[in-house]
């Protein structure tokens, strides 16, 4: 099978007896890519009625159908994941400032407890070492 391209047409050129139609069609243009999408998509609304001409022909055409169908699947998936991220991105966000809540009220409650302690007559301090310093009953 061979092929021309052009900014008018896309010819196909299938050899009678060619039973490799589809594979040789499919490697024509590269995966995903814009072109290929667009031959499709041409070759799909310039060419309605075009079943039941030719066995080779119906292959090559359900070679085309499924082409388009697999871009729309392949766009529809990558939005979703997109859409996914996004989701994730919030509920993450939403996470975050939580646990940043938390922690800030966790320091507060340490804070308040501290100078609770260093309020009452009761507790001797000792500081290490390193400057910390440590409650000790009496």
């Amino acid at each position: 099978m061979s092929a021309h391209l052009d900014n008018k047409r896309f010819h196909v050129f299938i050899p009678k007896g060619s039973q490799q139609a589809p594979e040789e069609f499919s490697s024509l243009v590269k995966e995903d890519s814009e072109e290929k999408e667009s031959y499709t998509n041409r070759l799909l609304q310039n060419f309605e009625n075009h079943r039941s001409k030719n066995a080779e022909i119906d292959r090559l055409w359900n070679v085309v159908e499924r082409e388009s169908l697999e871009i729309e699947h392949v766009k529809e998936t990558k939005q979703l994941q997109l859409d996914q991220l996004k989701i994730a991105r919030v509920m993450t966000k939403g996470t975050e400032d939580g646990g940043g809540n938390i922690m800030k009220n966790v320091n507060t409650e340490l804070v308040e407890s501290a100078t609770y302690l260093k309020r009452r007559r009761d507790v001797d301090y000792k500081e290490d070492r390193d400057g910390y310093t440590t409650p000790c009953p009496n």
